[in-house]
């Protein structure tokens, strides 16, 4: 019975961890870049 409630939530969390280091390298290239928008201000500054 206990292990098939941990095989879901193996998954679960293995499928969180992927968005999360997802998001952080978008958030990574944003703020490390010195380029300007449209808006007329720096991406870093974002």
């Amino acid at each position: 019975g206990h292990n098939d409630t941990w095989a879901p939530e193996q998954e679960e969390n293995t499928v969180m961890s992927i968005d999360e280091q997802d998001q952080g390298g978008i958030i990574d290239v944003h703020s490390g870049s010195e380029a300007i928008s449209s808006e007329g201000t720096a991406y870093n500054t974002w």
